[in-house]
């Protein structure tokens, strides 16, 4: 994970000046202290994961594998852990989106399926530049589009393209954490 330090480290600065979310690197703590602690611990694990928001039992783990090293795939894993859910599994993305479910690999089908209400409460509408938004293409066991807009002129850039937040993504982790001063 030190060879891509500085791409981390410029990850986490993007969510710290558009939030008010802070991530602080813990040193010098004694084993025992550490599970105490709340805290997101990178590794260079099977892909590109994390728990969506606080796992709240100390040590969260977020991979950063193979492929997870743009600044893009590590802001998107960051606002997982942070508390953010895909764009496209929202409870209202059908209005915005067809998944093409034939064109998915089954084993990624979970990647897809819809998030209740009751679970996730997006204060903005749906939103293509979200980093939170799959490709069109994403896991695609045929190569062809697994994510279509239903307005055509809509755009999907894959989240390893981008390298920042979107406004939306934005207003949503700061009315998650009650930031008011950095509400846009």
């Amino acid at each position: 994970m030190f060879r891509y330090r500085s791409t981390i480290e410029d990850a986490m600065r993007e969510i710290e000046s558009e939030t008010c979310i802070r991530f602080k690197q813990l040193k010098n703590l004694r084993r025992r202290s550490i599970q105490q602690i709340d805290h997101i611990f990178l590794v260079y694990g099977d892909g590109c994961h994390s728990i969506v928001g606080r796992a709240g039992y100390g040590r969260q783990i977020l991979s950063l594998g193979e492929g997870c090293h743009d600044i893009g795939s590590i802001i998107h894993e960051l606002c997982h852990s942070i508390g953010l859910f895909h764009e496209h599994t929202r409870f209202d993305r059908d209005r915005y989106l067809t998944i093409v479910w034939n064109n998915i690999a089954p084993e990624m089908f979970d990647q897809f399926e819809k998030i209740p209400i009751s679970e996730y409460h997006p204060v903005q509408r749906f939103d293509f530049n979200s980093i939170m938004i799959y490709g069109r293409k994403a896991f695609s066991k045929n190569g062809l589009d697994t994510i279509v807009p239903k307005d055509r002129r809509a755009l999907i850039e894959e989240s390893h393209f981008k390298d920042s937040l979107s406004r939306s993504d934005i207003i949503n982790i700061n009315a998650l954490y009650n930031c008011p001063n950095k509400m846009i």
